[in-house]
């Protein structure tokens, strides 16, 4: 797989891409790209469509760039179509708090500008009271037993 650099007025988006990108997303992965530069190639088929990369491929239009990295496979229509809901389905996941408010804590303790990360403040806030809020939650289960599930051990609250 060899990445090459593909000019952008070369590179047709697909128009029935289902991702959708909001300007405030393409807003981050520019300020990405500019900071850590254009390190994911963008996925096209042999006919410069593109495959996977739609927000990348917005985002370089935003920073005016003439060229971006893209590599060529040769898929079939429906693996091409299958692979761009793949590649965005594929990546959904959820967060583990604390570690995600520990490593941004880091950040700005070292002075690193944290808007880079592509969370929002009001993000970090939700994450930040939803770790607080599971911190309480042994306490709320007053009434019922706990086992621990490493020794087995039975902690019951009324026999405190």
């Amino acid at each position: 797989m060899e990445v090459q650099q593909i000019k952008l007025e070369d590179i047709h988006p697909y128009p029935e891409n289902a991702k959708q990108h909001p300007p405030e997303q393409i807003d981050k992965i520019a300020l990405s790209i500019k900071e850590f530069g254009f390190n994911q190639p963008v996925v096209l088929d042999k006919e410069n469509v593109i495959i996977v990369g739609h927000g990348r491929f917005e985002a370089a239009q935003l920073l005016n760039l003439k060229t971006i990295p893209a590599i060529h496979v040769d898929l079939t229509a429906e693996q091409a179509k299958a692979y761009r809901l793949a590649d965005n389905k594929l990546n959904e996941s959820e967060w583990e708090m604390d570690k995600v408010l520990q490593e941004i804590k880091a950040l700005e303790e070292a002075d690193f500008d944290v808007s880079l990360t592509g969370f929002s403040k009001e993000e970090l806030q939700q994450f930040e009271s939803a770790s607080i809020e599971q911190q309480g939650q042994l306490d709320q289960k007053t009434g019922e037993s706990l086992t621990c599930p490493e020794c087995g051990h039975i902690w019951n609250p009324s026999s405190k």
